[in-house]
């Protein structure tokens, strides 16, 4: 942590530390950086004895594929940016060892993003607290399924190994094809001693009621979990949490900063950002990032969209010519890639740039690169903007949207959902469709498919921990051909040729499940993930995207654009505080 950091480097941003690669560049550091990454090693060292992960033996006779193994080194931030600690992880070679002889099993689950939203969006409706459990060497506590397993001692370890002696595993190791399985069992079982049920939806998510009848949930992922709890009974969890895995070092604390992202709680309000990952990719790219006190007002720039109205952004001929060749200095694919866990985690209003730019990194022309530079500068300017968990959770609404035909070469068209619990966006997604629609009706039919899909998993994922919800999930579209065809079993001549499977949203339809209604494009949340729009539209439908405008449920077809009483004076908290 940072109260044993050298004063000079505590006060560092954790992203404009260089890391070595390997063990040998430590020494080529900063002195003050030199000690700690020493440091590092020591303690890794010191956690592997402890855990009794090898033994130093002779070498054994017969044949032996002895597995090599390397330092990885980091810089972890805290939630502010700040260096929290230099880490150092001893890693095996996984890739020399061989299925069936030295491992078997290898899956292992982890939360997703969704999962992770889901779950504060049921802690702000609960009225939970929050709180982050880490554990240290984790995948070092977990027993080993194979006892011919030998490691040569990496460099770095020369003098804390007898010469000649090389490392038997005892215990699993980061890098082992079977670690994060072996783990997970042990996890898994321990979870559920402590009388959580696993979710049905989705394996990483825990759940049970206390004495109170209250819920209490653990969320998953690998090594990091997310405790919710009520404040009665915080303590008492964190207590048996500590207890149970008491051969294993915990850290719990609050809940601020978890897999590269800020949270933080407000009253009935949690705010996600990720401030402190978007500086670690602008001090990575800073080569490409304009020194403007403005930046760009939408995420692609105007001839972008002025291409993509003339349908030759991508696919056309006449963009591969010679002149118009990829500098191959410009890291266009660590760029997009960076920027695509961003979109993934809290930002559902770069949906389609990021999609958009994802078509385009097997072979990114000169348009590419420009419109990637621009949303890099775009998301710097933007860095503050955050996704809001609030609502009621068990509220669950959907909006998709199609666009027709949007690739000239493979005439398929794109297609964008979203999903809310309550008024915070839980799942969103962009694509291009599979199938080649033949109508506008066709492609928002399938489009709507995938958002039903998306939906039921929600609805089962509560369900799970609540019972099943009594009434039917809206699902909002803006054509009406496509409802009449999800709700009336008629065959029309357009639409006699749809697959069966499409027919599937008219199922839930019938069962109850759905309820499907028009929406005017202009209120539709998922329309500025299908296309480019003016910056007042992208502004207006950003704040849709990331749950600053609260969902409504009007009787009538007229939508009450207005802020809800209750929810303004929580935005203005949040304003105010942030």
């Amino acid at each position: 942590s940072t109260h044993n950091l050298a004063p000079s480097i505590a006060k560092l941003k954790a992203a404009n530390i260089p890391v070595p690669r390997t063990y040998a560049q430590i020494h080529k550091m900063e002195p003050d950086q030199v000690d700690e990454w020493v440091n590092a090693v020591a303690s890794e060292w010191s956690g592997l004895l402890k855990a009794d992960t090898f033994t130093s033996v002779l070498p054994p006779q017969g044949s032996i594929r002895y597995l090599r193994g390397h330092f990885i080194f980091k810089v972890k931030p805290n939630s502010t940016g700040l260096v929290e600690k230099f880490k150092a992880r001893l890693v095996v070679n996984g890739f020399q060892q061989i299925h069936r002889v030295n491992f078997w099993d290898t899956y292992a689950p982890v939360a997703r993003m969704a999962t992770l939203r889901a779950a504060l969006t049921i802690a702000v409706h609960h009225d939970l607290s929050l709180k982050q459990a880490d554990f240290t060497q984790a995948f070092l506590h977990a027993n080993i399924d194979s006892d011919n397993l030998y490691m040569l001692p990496p460099q770095g370890l020369e003098e804390y190994i007898t010469p000649g002696h090389v490392l038997k595993l005892n215990k699993s190791l980061y890098g082992l094809k079977q670690a994060p399985f072996l783990w997970h069992e042990k996890v898994h079982s321990t979870i559920q001693s402590l009388g959580f049920n696993s979710n049905k939806a989705d394996p990483c998510l825990y759940s049970k009621y206390d004495s109170e009848g209250k819920i209490n949930f653990i969320l998953l992922y690998v090594d990091d979990l997310i405790i919710g709890a009520p404040n009665h009974s915080m303590n008492t969890l964190e207590k048996e949490i500590i207890d149970i895995f008491s051969d294993t070092k915990i850290t719990i604390q609050d809940l601020t900063y978890y897999l590269g992202i800020n949270i933080k709680c407000h009253q009935k309000l949690i705010s996600m950002s990720q401030t402190v990952y978007i500086d670690s990719i602008l001090a990575k790219f800073d080569k490409y990032i304009t020194q403007n006190a403005s930046g760009p007002n939408t995420p692609l720039p105007t001839d972008a969209i002025e291409f993509s109205k003339k349908q030759i952004f991508e696919d056309n001929p006449t963009m591969n010519s010679p002149d118009d060749v990829i500098d191959d200095t410009f890291p266009y694919r660590e760029i997009v890639g960076s920027l695509l866990y961003l979109c993934t985690c809290t930002r559902p209003d770069l949906s389609y740039s990021i999609g958009f730019l994802t078509r385009a990194v097997c072979n990114p022309r000169k348009i590419h690169t420009k419109a990637c530079a621009h949303l890099l500068n775009y998301v710097k300017s933007t860095k503050f903007l955050a996704l809001l968990i609030h609502g009621d959770a068990s509220t669950i609404t959907g909006f998709s949207d199609a666009s027709w035909l949007n690739s000239p070469k493979t005439r398929k068209s794109d297609h964008a959902y979203i999903v809310y619990a309550g008024n915070a966006p839980i799942i969103w997604r962009f694509c291009r469709q599979l199938i080649v629609a033949l109508s506008t009706a066709e492609a928002e039919y399938d489009a709507l498919t995938a958002l039903g899909k998306e939906a039921l998993w929600l609805r089962n994922l509560l369900a799970d921990i609540f019972g099943q919800p009594k009434l039917p999930t809206i699902l909002y579209i803006d054509n009406t051909a496509a409802i009449r065809i999800s709700q009336l079993p008629t065959v029309h001549t357009n639409s006699k040729h749809f697959q069966l499977r499409a027919h599937w949203i008219r199922h839930q339809v019938s069962l109850g499940t759905f309820t499907v209604q028009h929406l005017n494009t202009k209120h539709l949340a998922a329309d500025a993930m299908t296309k480019m729009l003016t910056k007042d539209q992208h502004e207006r439908h950003s704040k849709f995207l990331r749950g600053h405008i609260p969902i409504m449920h009007p009787t009538t077809q007229q939508w009450l654009d207005i802020f809800e009483g209750d929810f303004k004076l929580r935005l203005n908290e949040y304003y105010s505080l942030d």
